[in-house]
Order: C-alpha cells, then structure tokens, then sequence
C-alpha cells in the first residue's frame, strides 16, 4: 500500500502512510525513501518482529550506515563478530 498526501509534501508522515516492505515473516512500512533525500537517507518503521524470527537475512552496508532504535522488547542484532540484544530505548 503506498499513500502520500499533501502532510508527507510538508515533511508530516501519518503512522498507516508508506509503501509496505515484506521481509520474511516481518511486514514494516516505508516511511521516507531514499529517492526523496538523493539517497542518502530512508527510514522505515517495523511496529512489530516476532519473537525469534529473523527480521532480514545477514548482510552488510558499504555505502550506508543504518540506524534501528527499539521502542519496546528486545532486538537481538549481530554487529561484525559480536551478538548483541537491544532493549528499550536503545
């Protein structure tokens, strides 16, 4: 579902609006996609990843950094060689 109303023109993104992304058993919304910033910037909301279900297949960014912070729960994420858990805030 892709949705853009004059609020997104000025910058105000509504929690159904963006185009869906499907990764696995994971479904997330497409808030702001990289075309809009030149590709240097995207962001995307992921409300809820079920327990133990891998959220996207192990894979590394060579022109980008990416950024997750946990609203509630635990994420578990491996950076390089260490394993870590996210909670809260985080």
């Amino acid at each position: 579902m892709t949705t853009t109303t004059s609020n997104q023109a000025a910058g105000l993104i509504q929690p159904a609006e963006g185009e869906e992304l499907r990764f696995a058993d994971v479904t997330g919304l497409l808030k702001i996609a990289g075309a809009v910033s030149g590709e240097r910037f995207a962001a995307a909301a992921f409300p809820h990843i079920p327990p133990r279900v891998l959220a996207a297949h192990l894979h590394r960014h060579h022109r980008e950094d990416e950024y997750t912070i946990v609203l509630e729960g635990t994420l578990g994420v491996q950076l390089g060689e260490a394993a870590v858990e996210a909670g809260p805030g985080t």
